[in-house]
């Protein structure tokens, strides 16, 4: 599995990238690929590592990361003051 490292004060630590655009959220961590479906609100969970093309949705057989990912998101948002539309 490939990870992405990115370095702050010489302490290595995972990337992780959050967006928000036009009520899409989304958050990449390692090879997972957590984003909203605009139209139901709810999570997708994609591992671009093996469906690269994101056909398989996994949020079903792994709710546990579904739930860890989006509290990350959550406070993302919080953090940098994404407002609802």
């Amino acid at each position: 599995m490939h990870k992405q490292w990115m370095h702050e004060g010489g302490i290595a630590t995972p990337l992780i990238l959050h967006w928000e655009h036009i009520e899409n959220r989304t958050i990449r961590a390692d090879n997972w690929k957590l984003v909203t479906n605009r139209r139901s609100g709810t999570w997708e969970l994609y591992n671009l590592a093996t469906d690269p093309t994101e056909l398989v949705d996994f949020a079903p057989s792994h709710p546990d990361v579904v739930q860890r990912m989006a509290t990350v998101w959550q406070s993302w948002a919080d953090s940098v003051g994404v407002r609802p539309h």
